[in-house]
């Protein structure tokens, strides 16, 4: 897969922890428990368009180049000022997110030459000179609620 597909479809991916003994989910709190993930854009050039999240569910789906098989997709007004977005109700698991910068509102990261032309970021800042796998990009939601912050890049 290349970097061009991949960057194109903006990826957030989740993949489920599952404990190995009864009592290791005694640690992490309930099973059924429902977590908050707030994701702070920050680095966003303009007000030009909207920003494209996506969530998954699997390393799979995260390495989907279509980006079809998304748990979720989030699309809101690009602003310089930055965003934040709240995804209520995850369960436990390992979360991978990306996201891109729509400038031009035609659904799709676009490209000069070898370069993205219009923003992308990945969690754990993950991506800015390479395609990321899930597990550099993963972030853990065991317990509770998360904020993570998001760096758009530009090339």
């Amino acid at each position: 897969m290349t970097l061009k597909k991949l960057l194109s479809t903006t990826v957030i991916t989740c993949s489920m922890l599952m404990p190995v003994f009864g009592q290791a989910a005694d640690l992490f709190g309930d099973d059924e428990e429902q977590i908050n993930l707030t994701l702070e854009v920050k680095g966003i050039r303009s007000d030009e368009g909207t920003v494209m999240l996506q969530l998954f569910d699997s390393e799979d789906a995260f390495n989907d180049a279509k980006g079809d098989k998304a748990m979720a997709t989030y699309i809101a007004r690009a602003s310089e000022d930055g965003l934040t977005v709240t995804i209520h109700d995850l369960k436990k698991g390992v979360y991978a997110v990306t996201l891109i910068h729509d400038e031009n509102g035609n659904g799709q990261l676009d490209w000069k030459g070898q370069s993205p032309s219009e923003g992308y970021a990945y969690s754990r800042g993950a991506g800015k000179y390479s395609l990321p796998d899930f597990e550099d990009a993963s972030i853990s939601l065991l317990r509770r609620s998360r904020n993570i912050s998001l760096d758009l890049v530009y090339h």
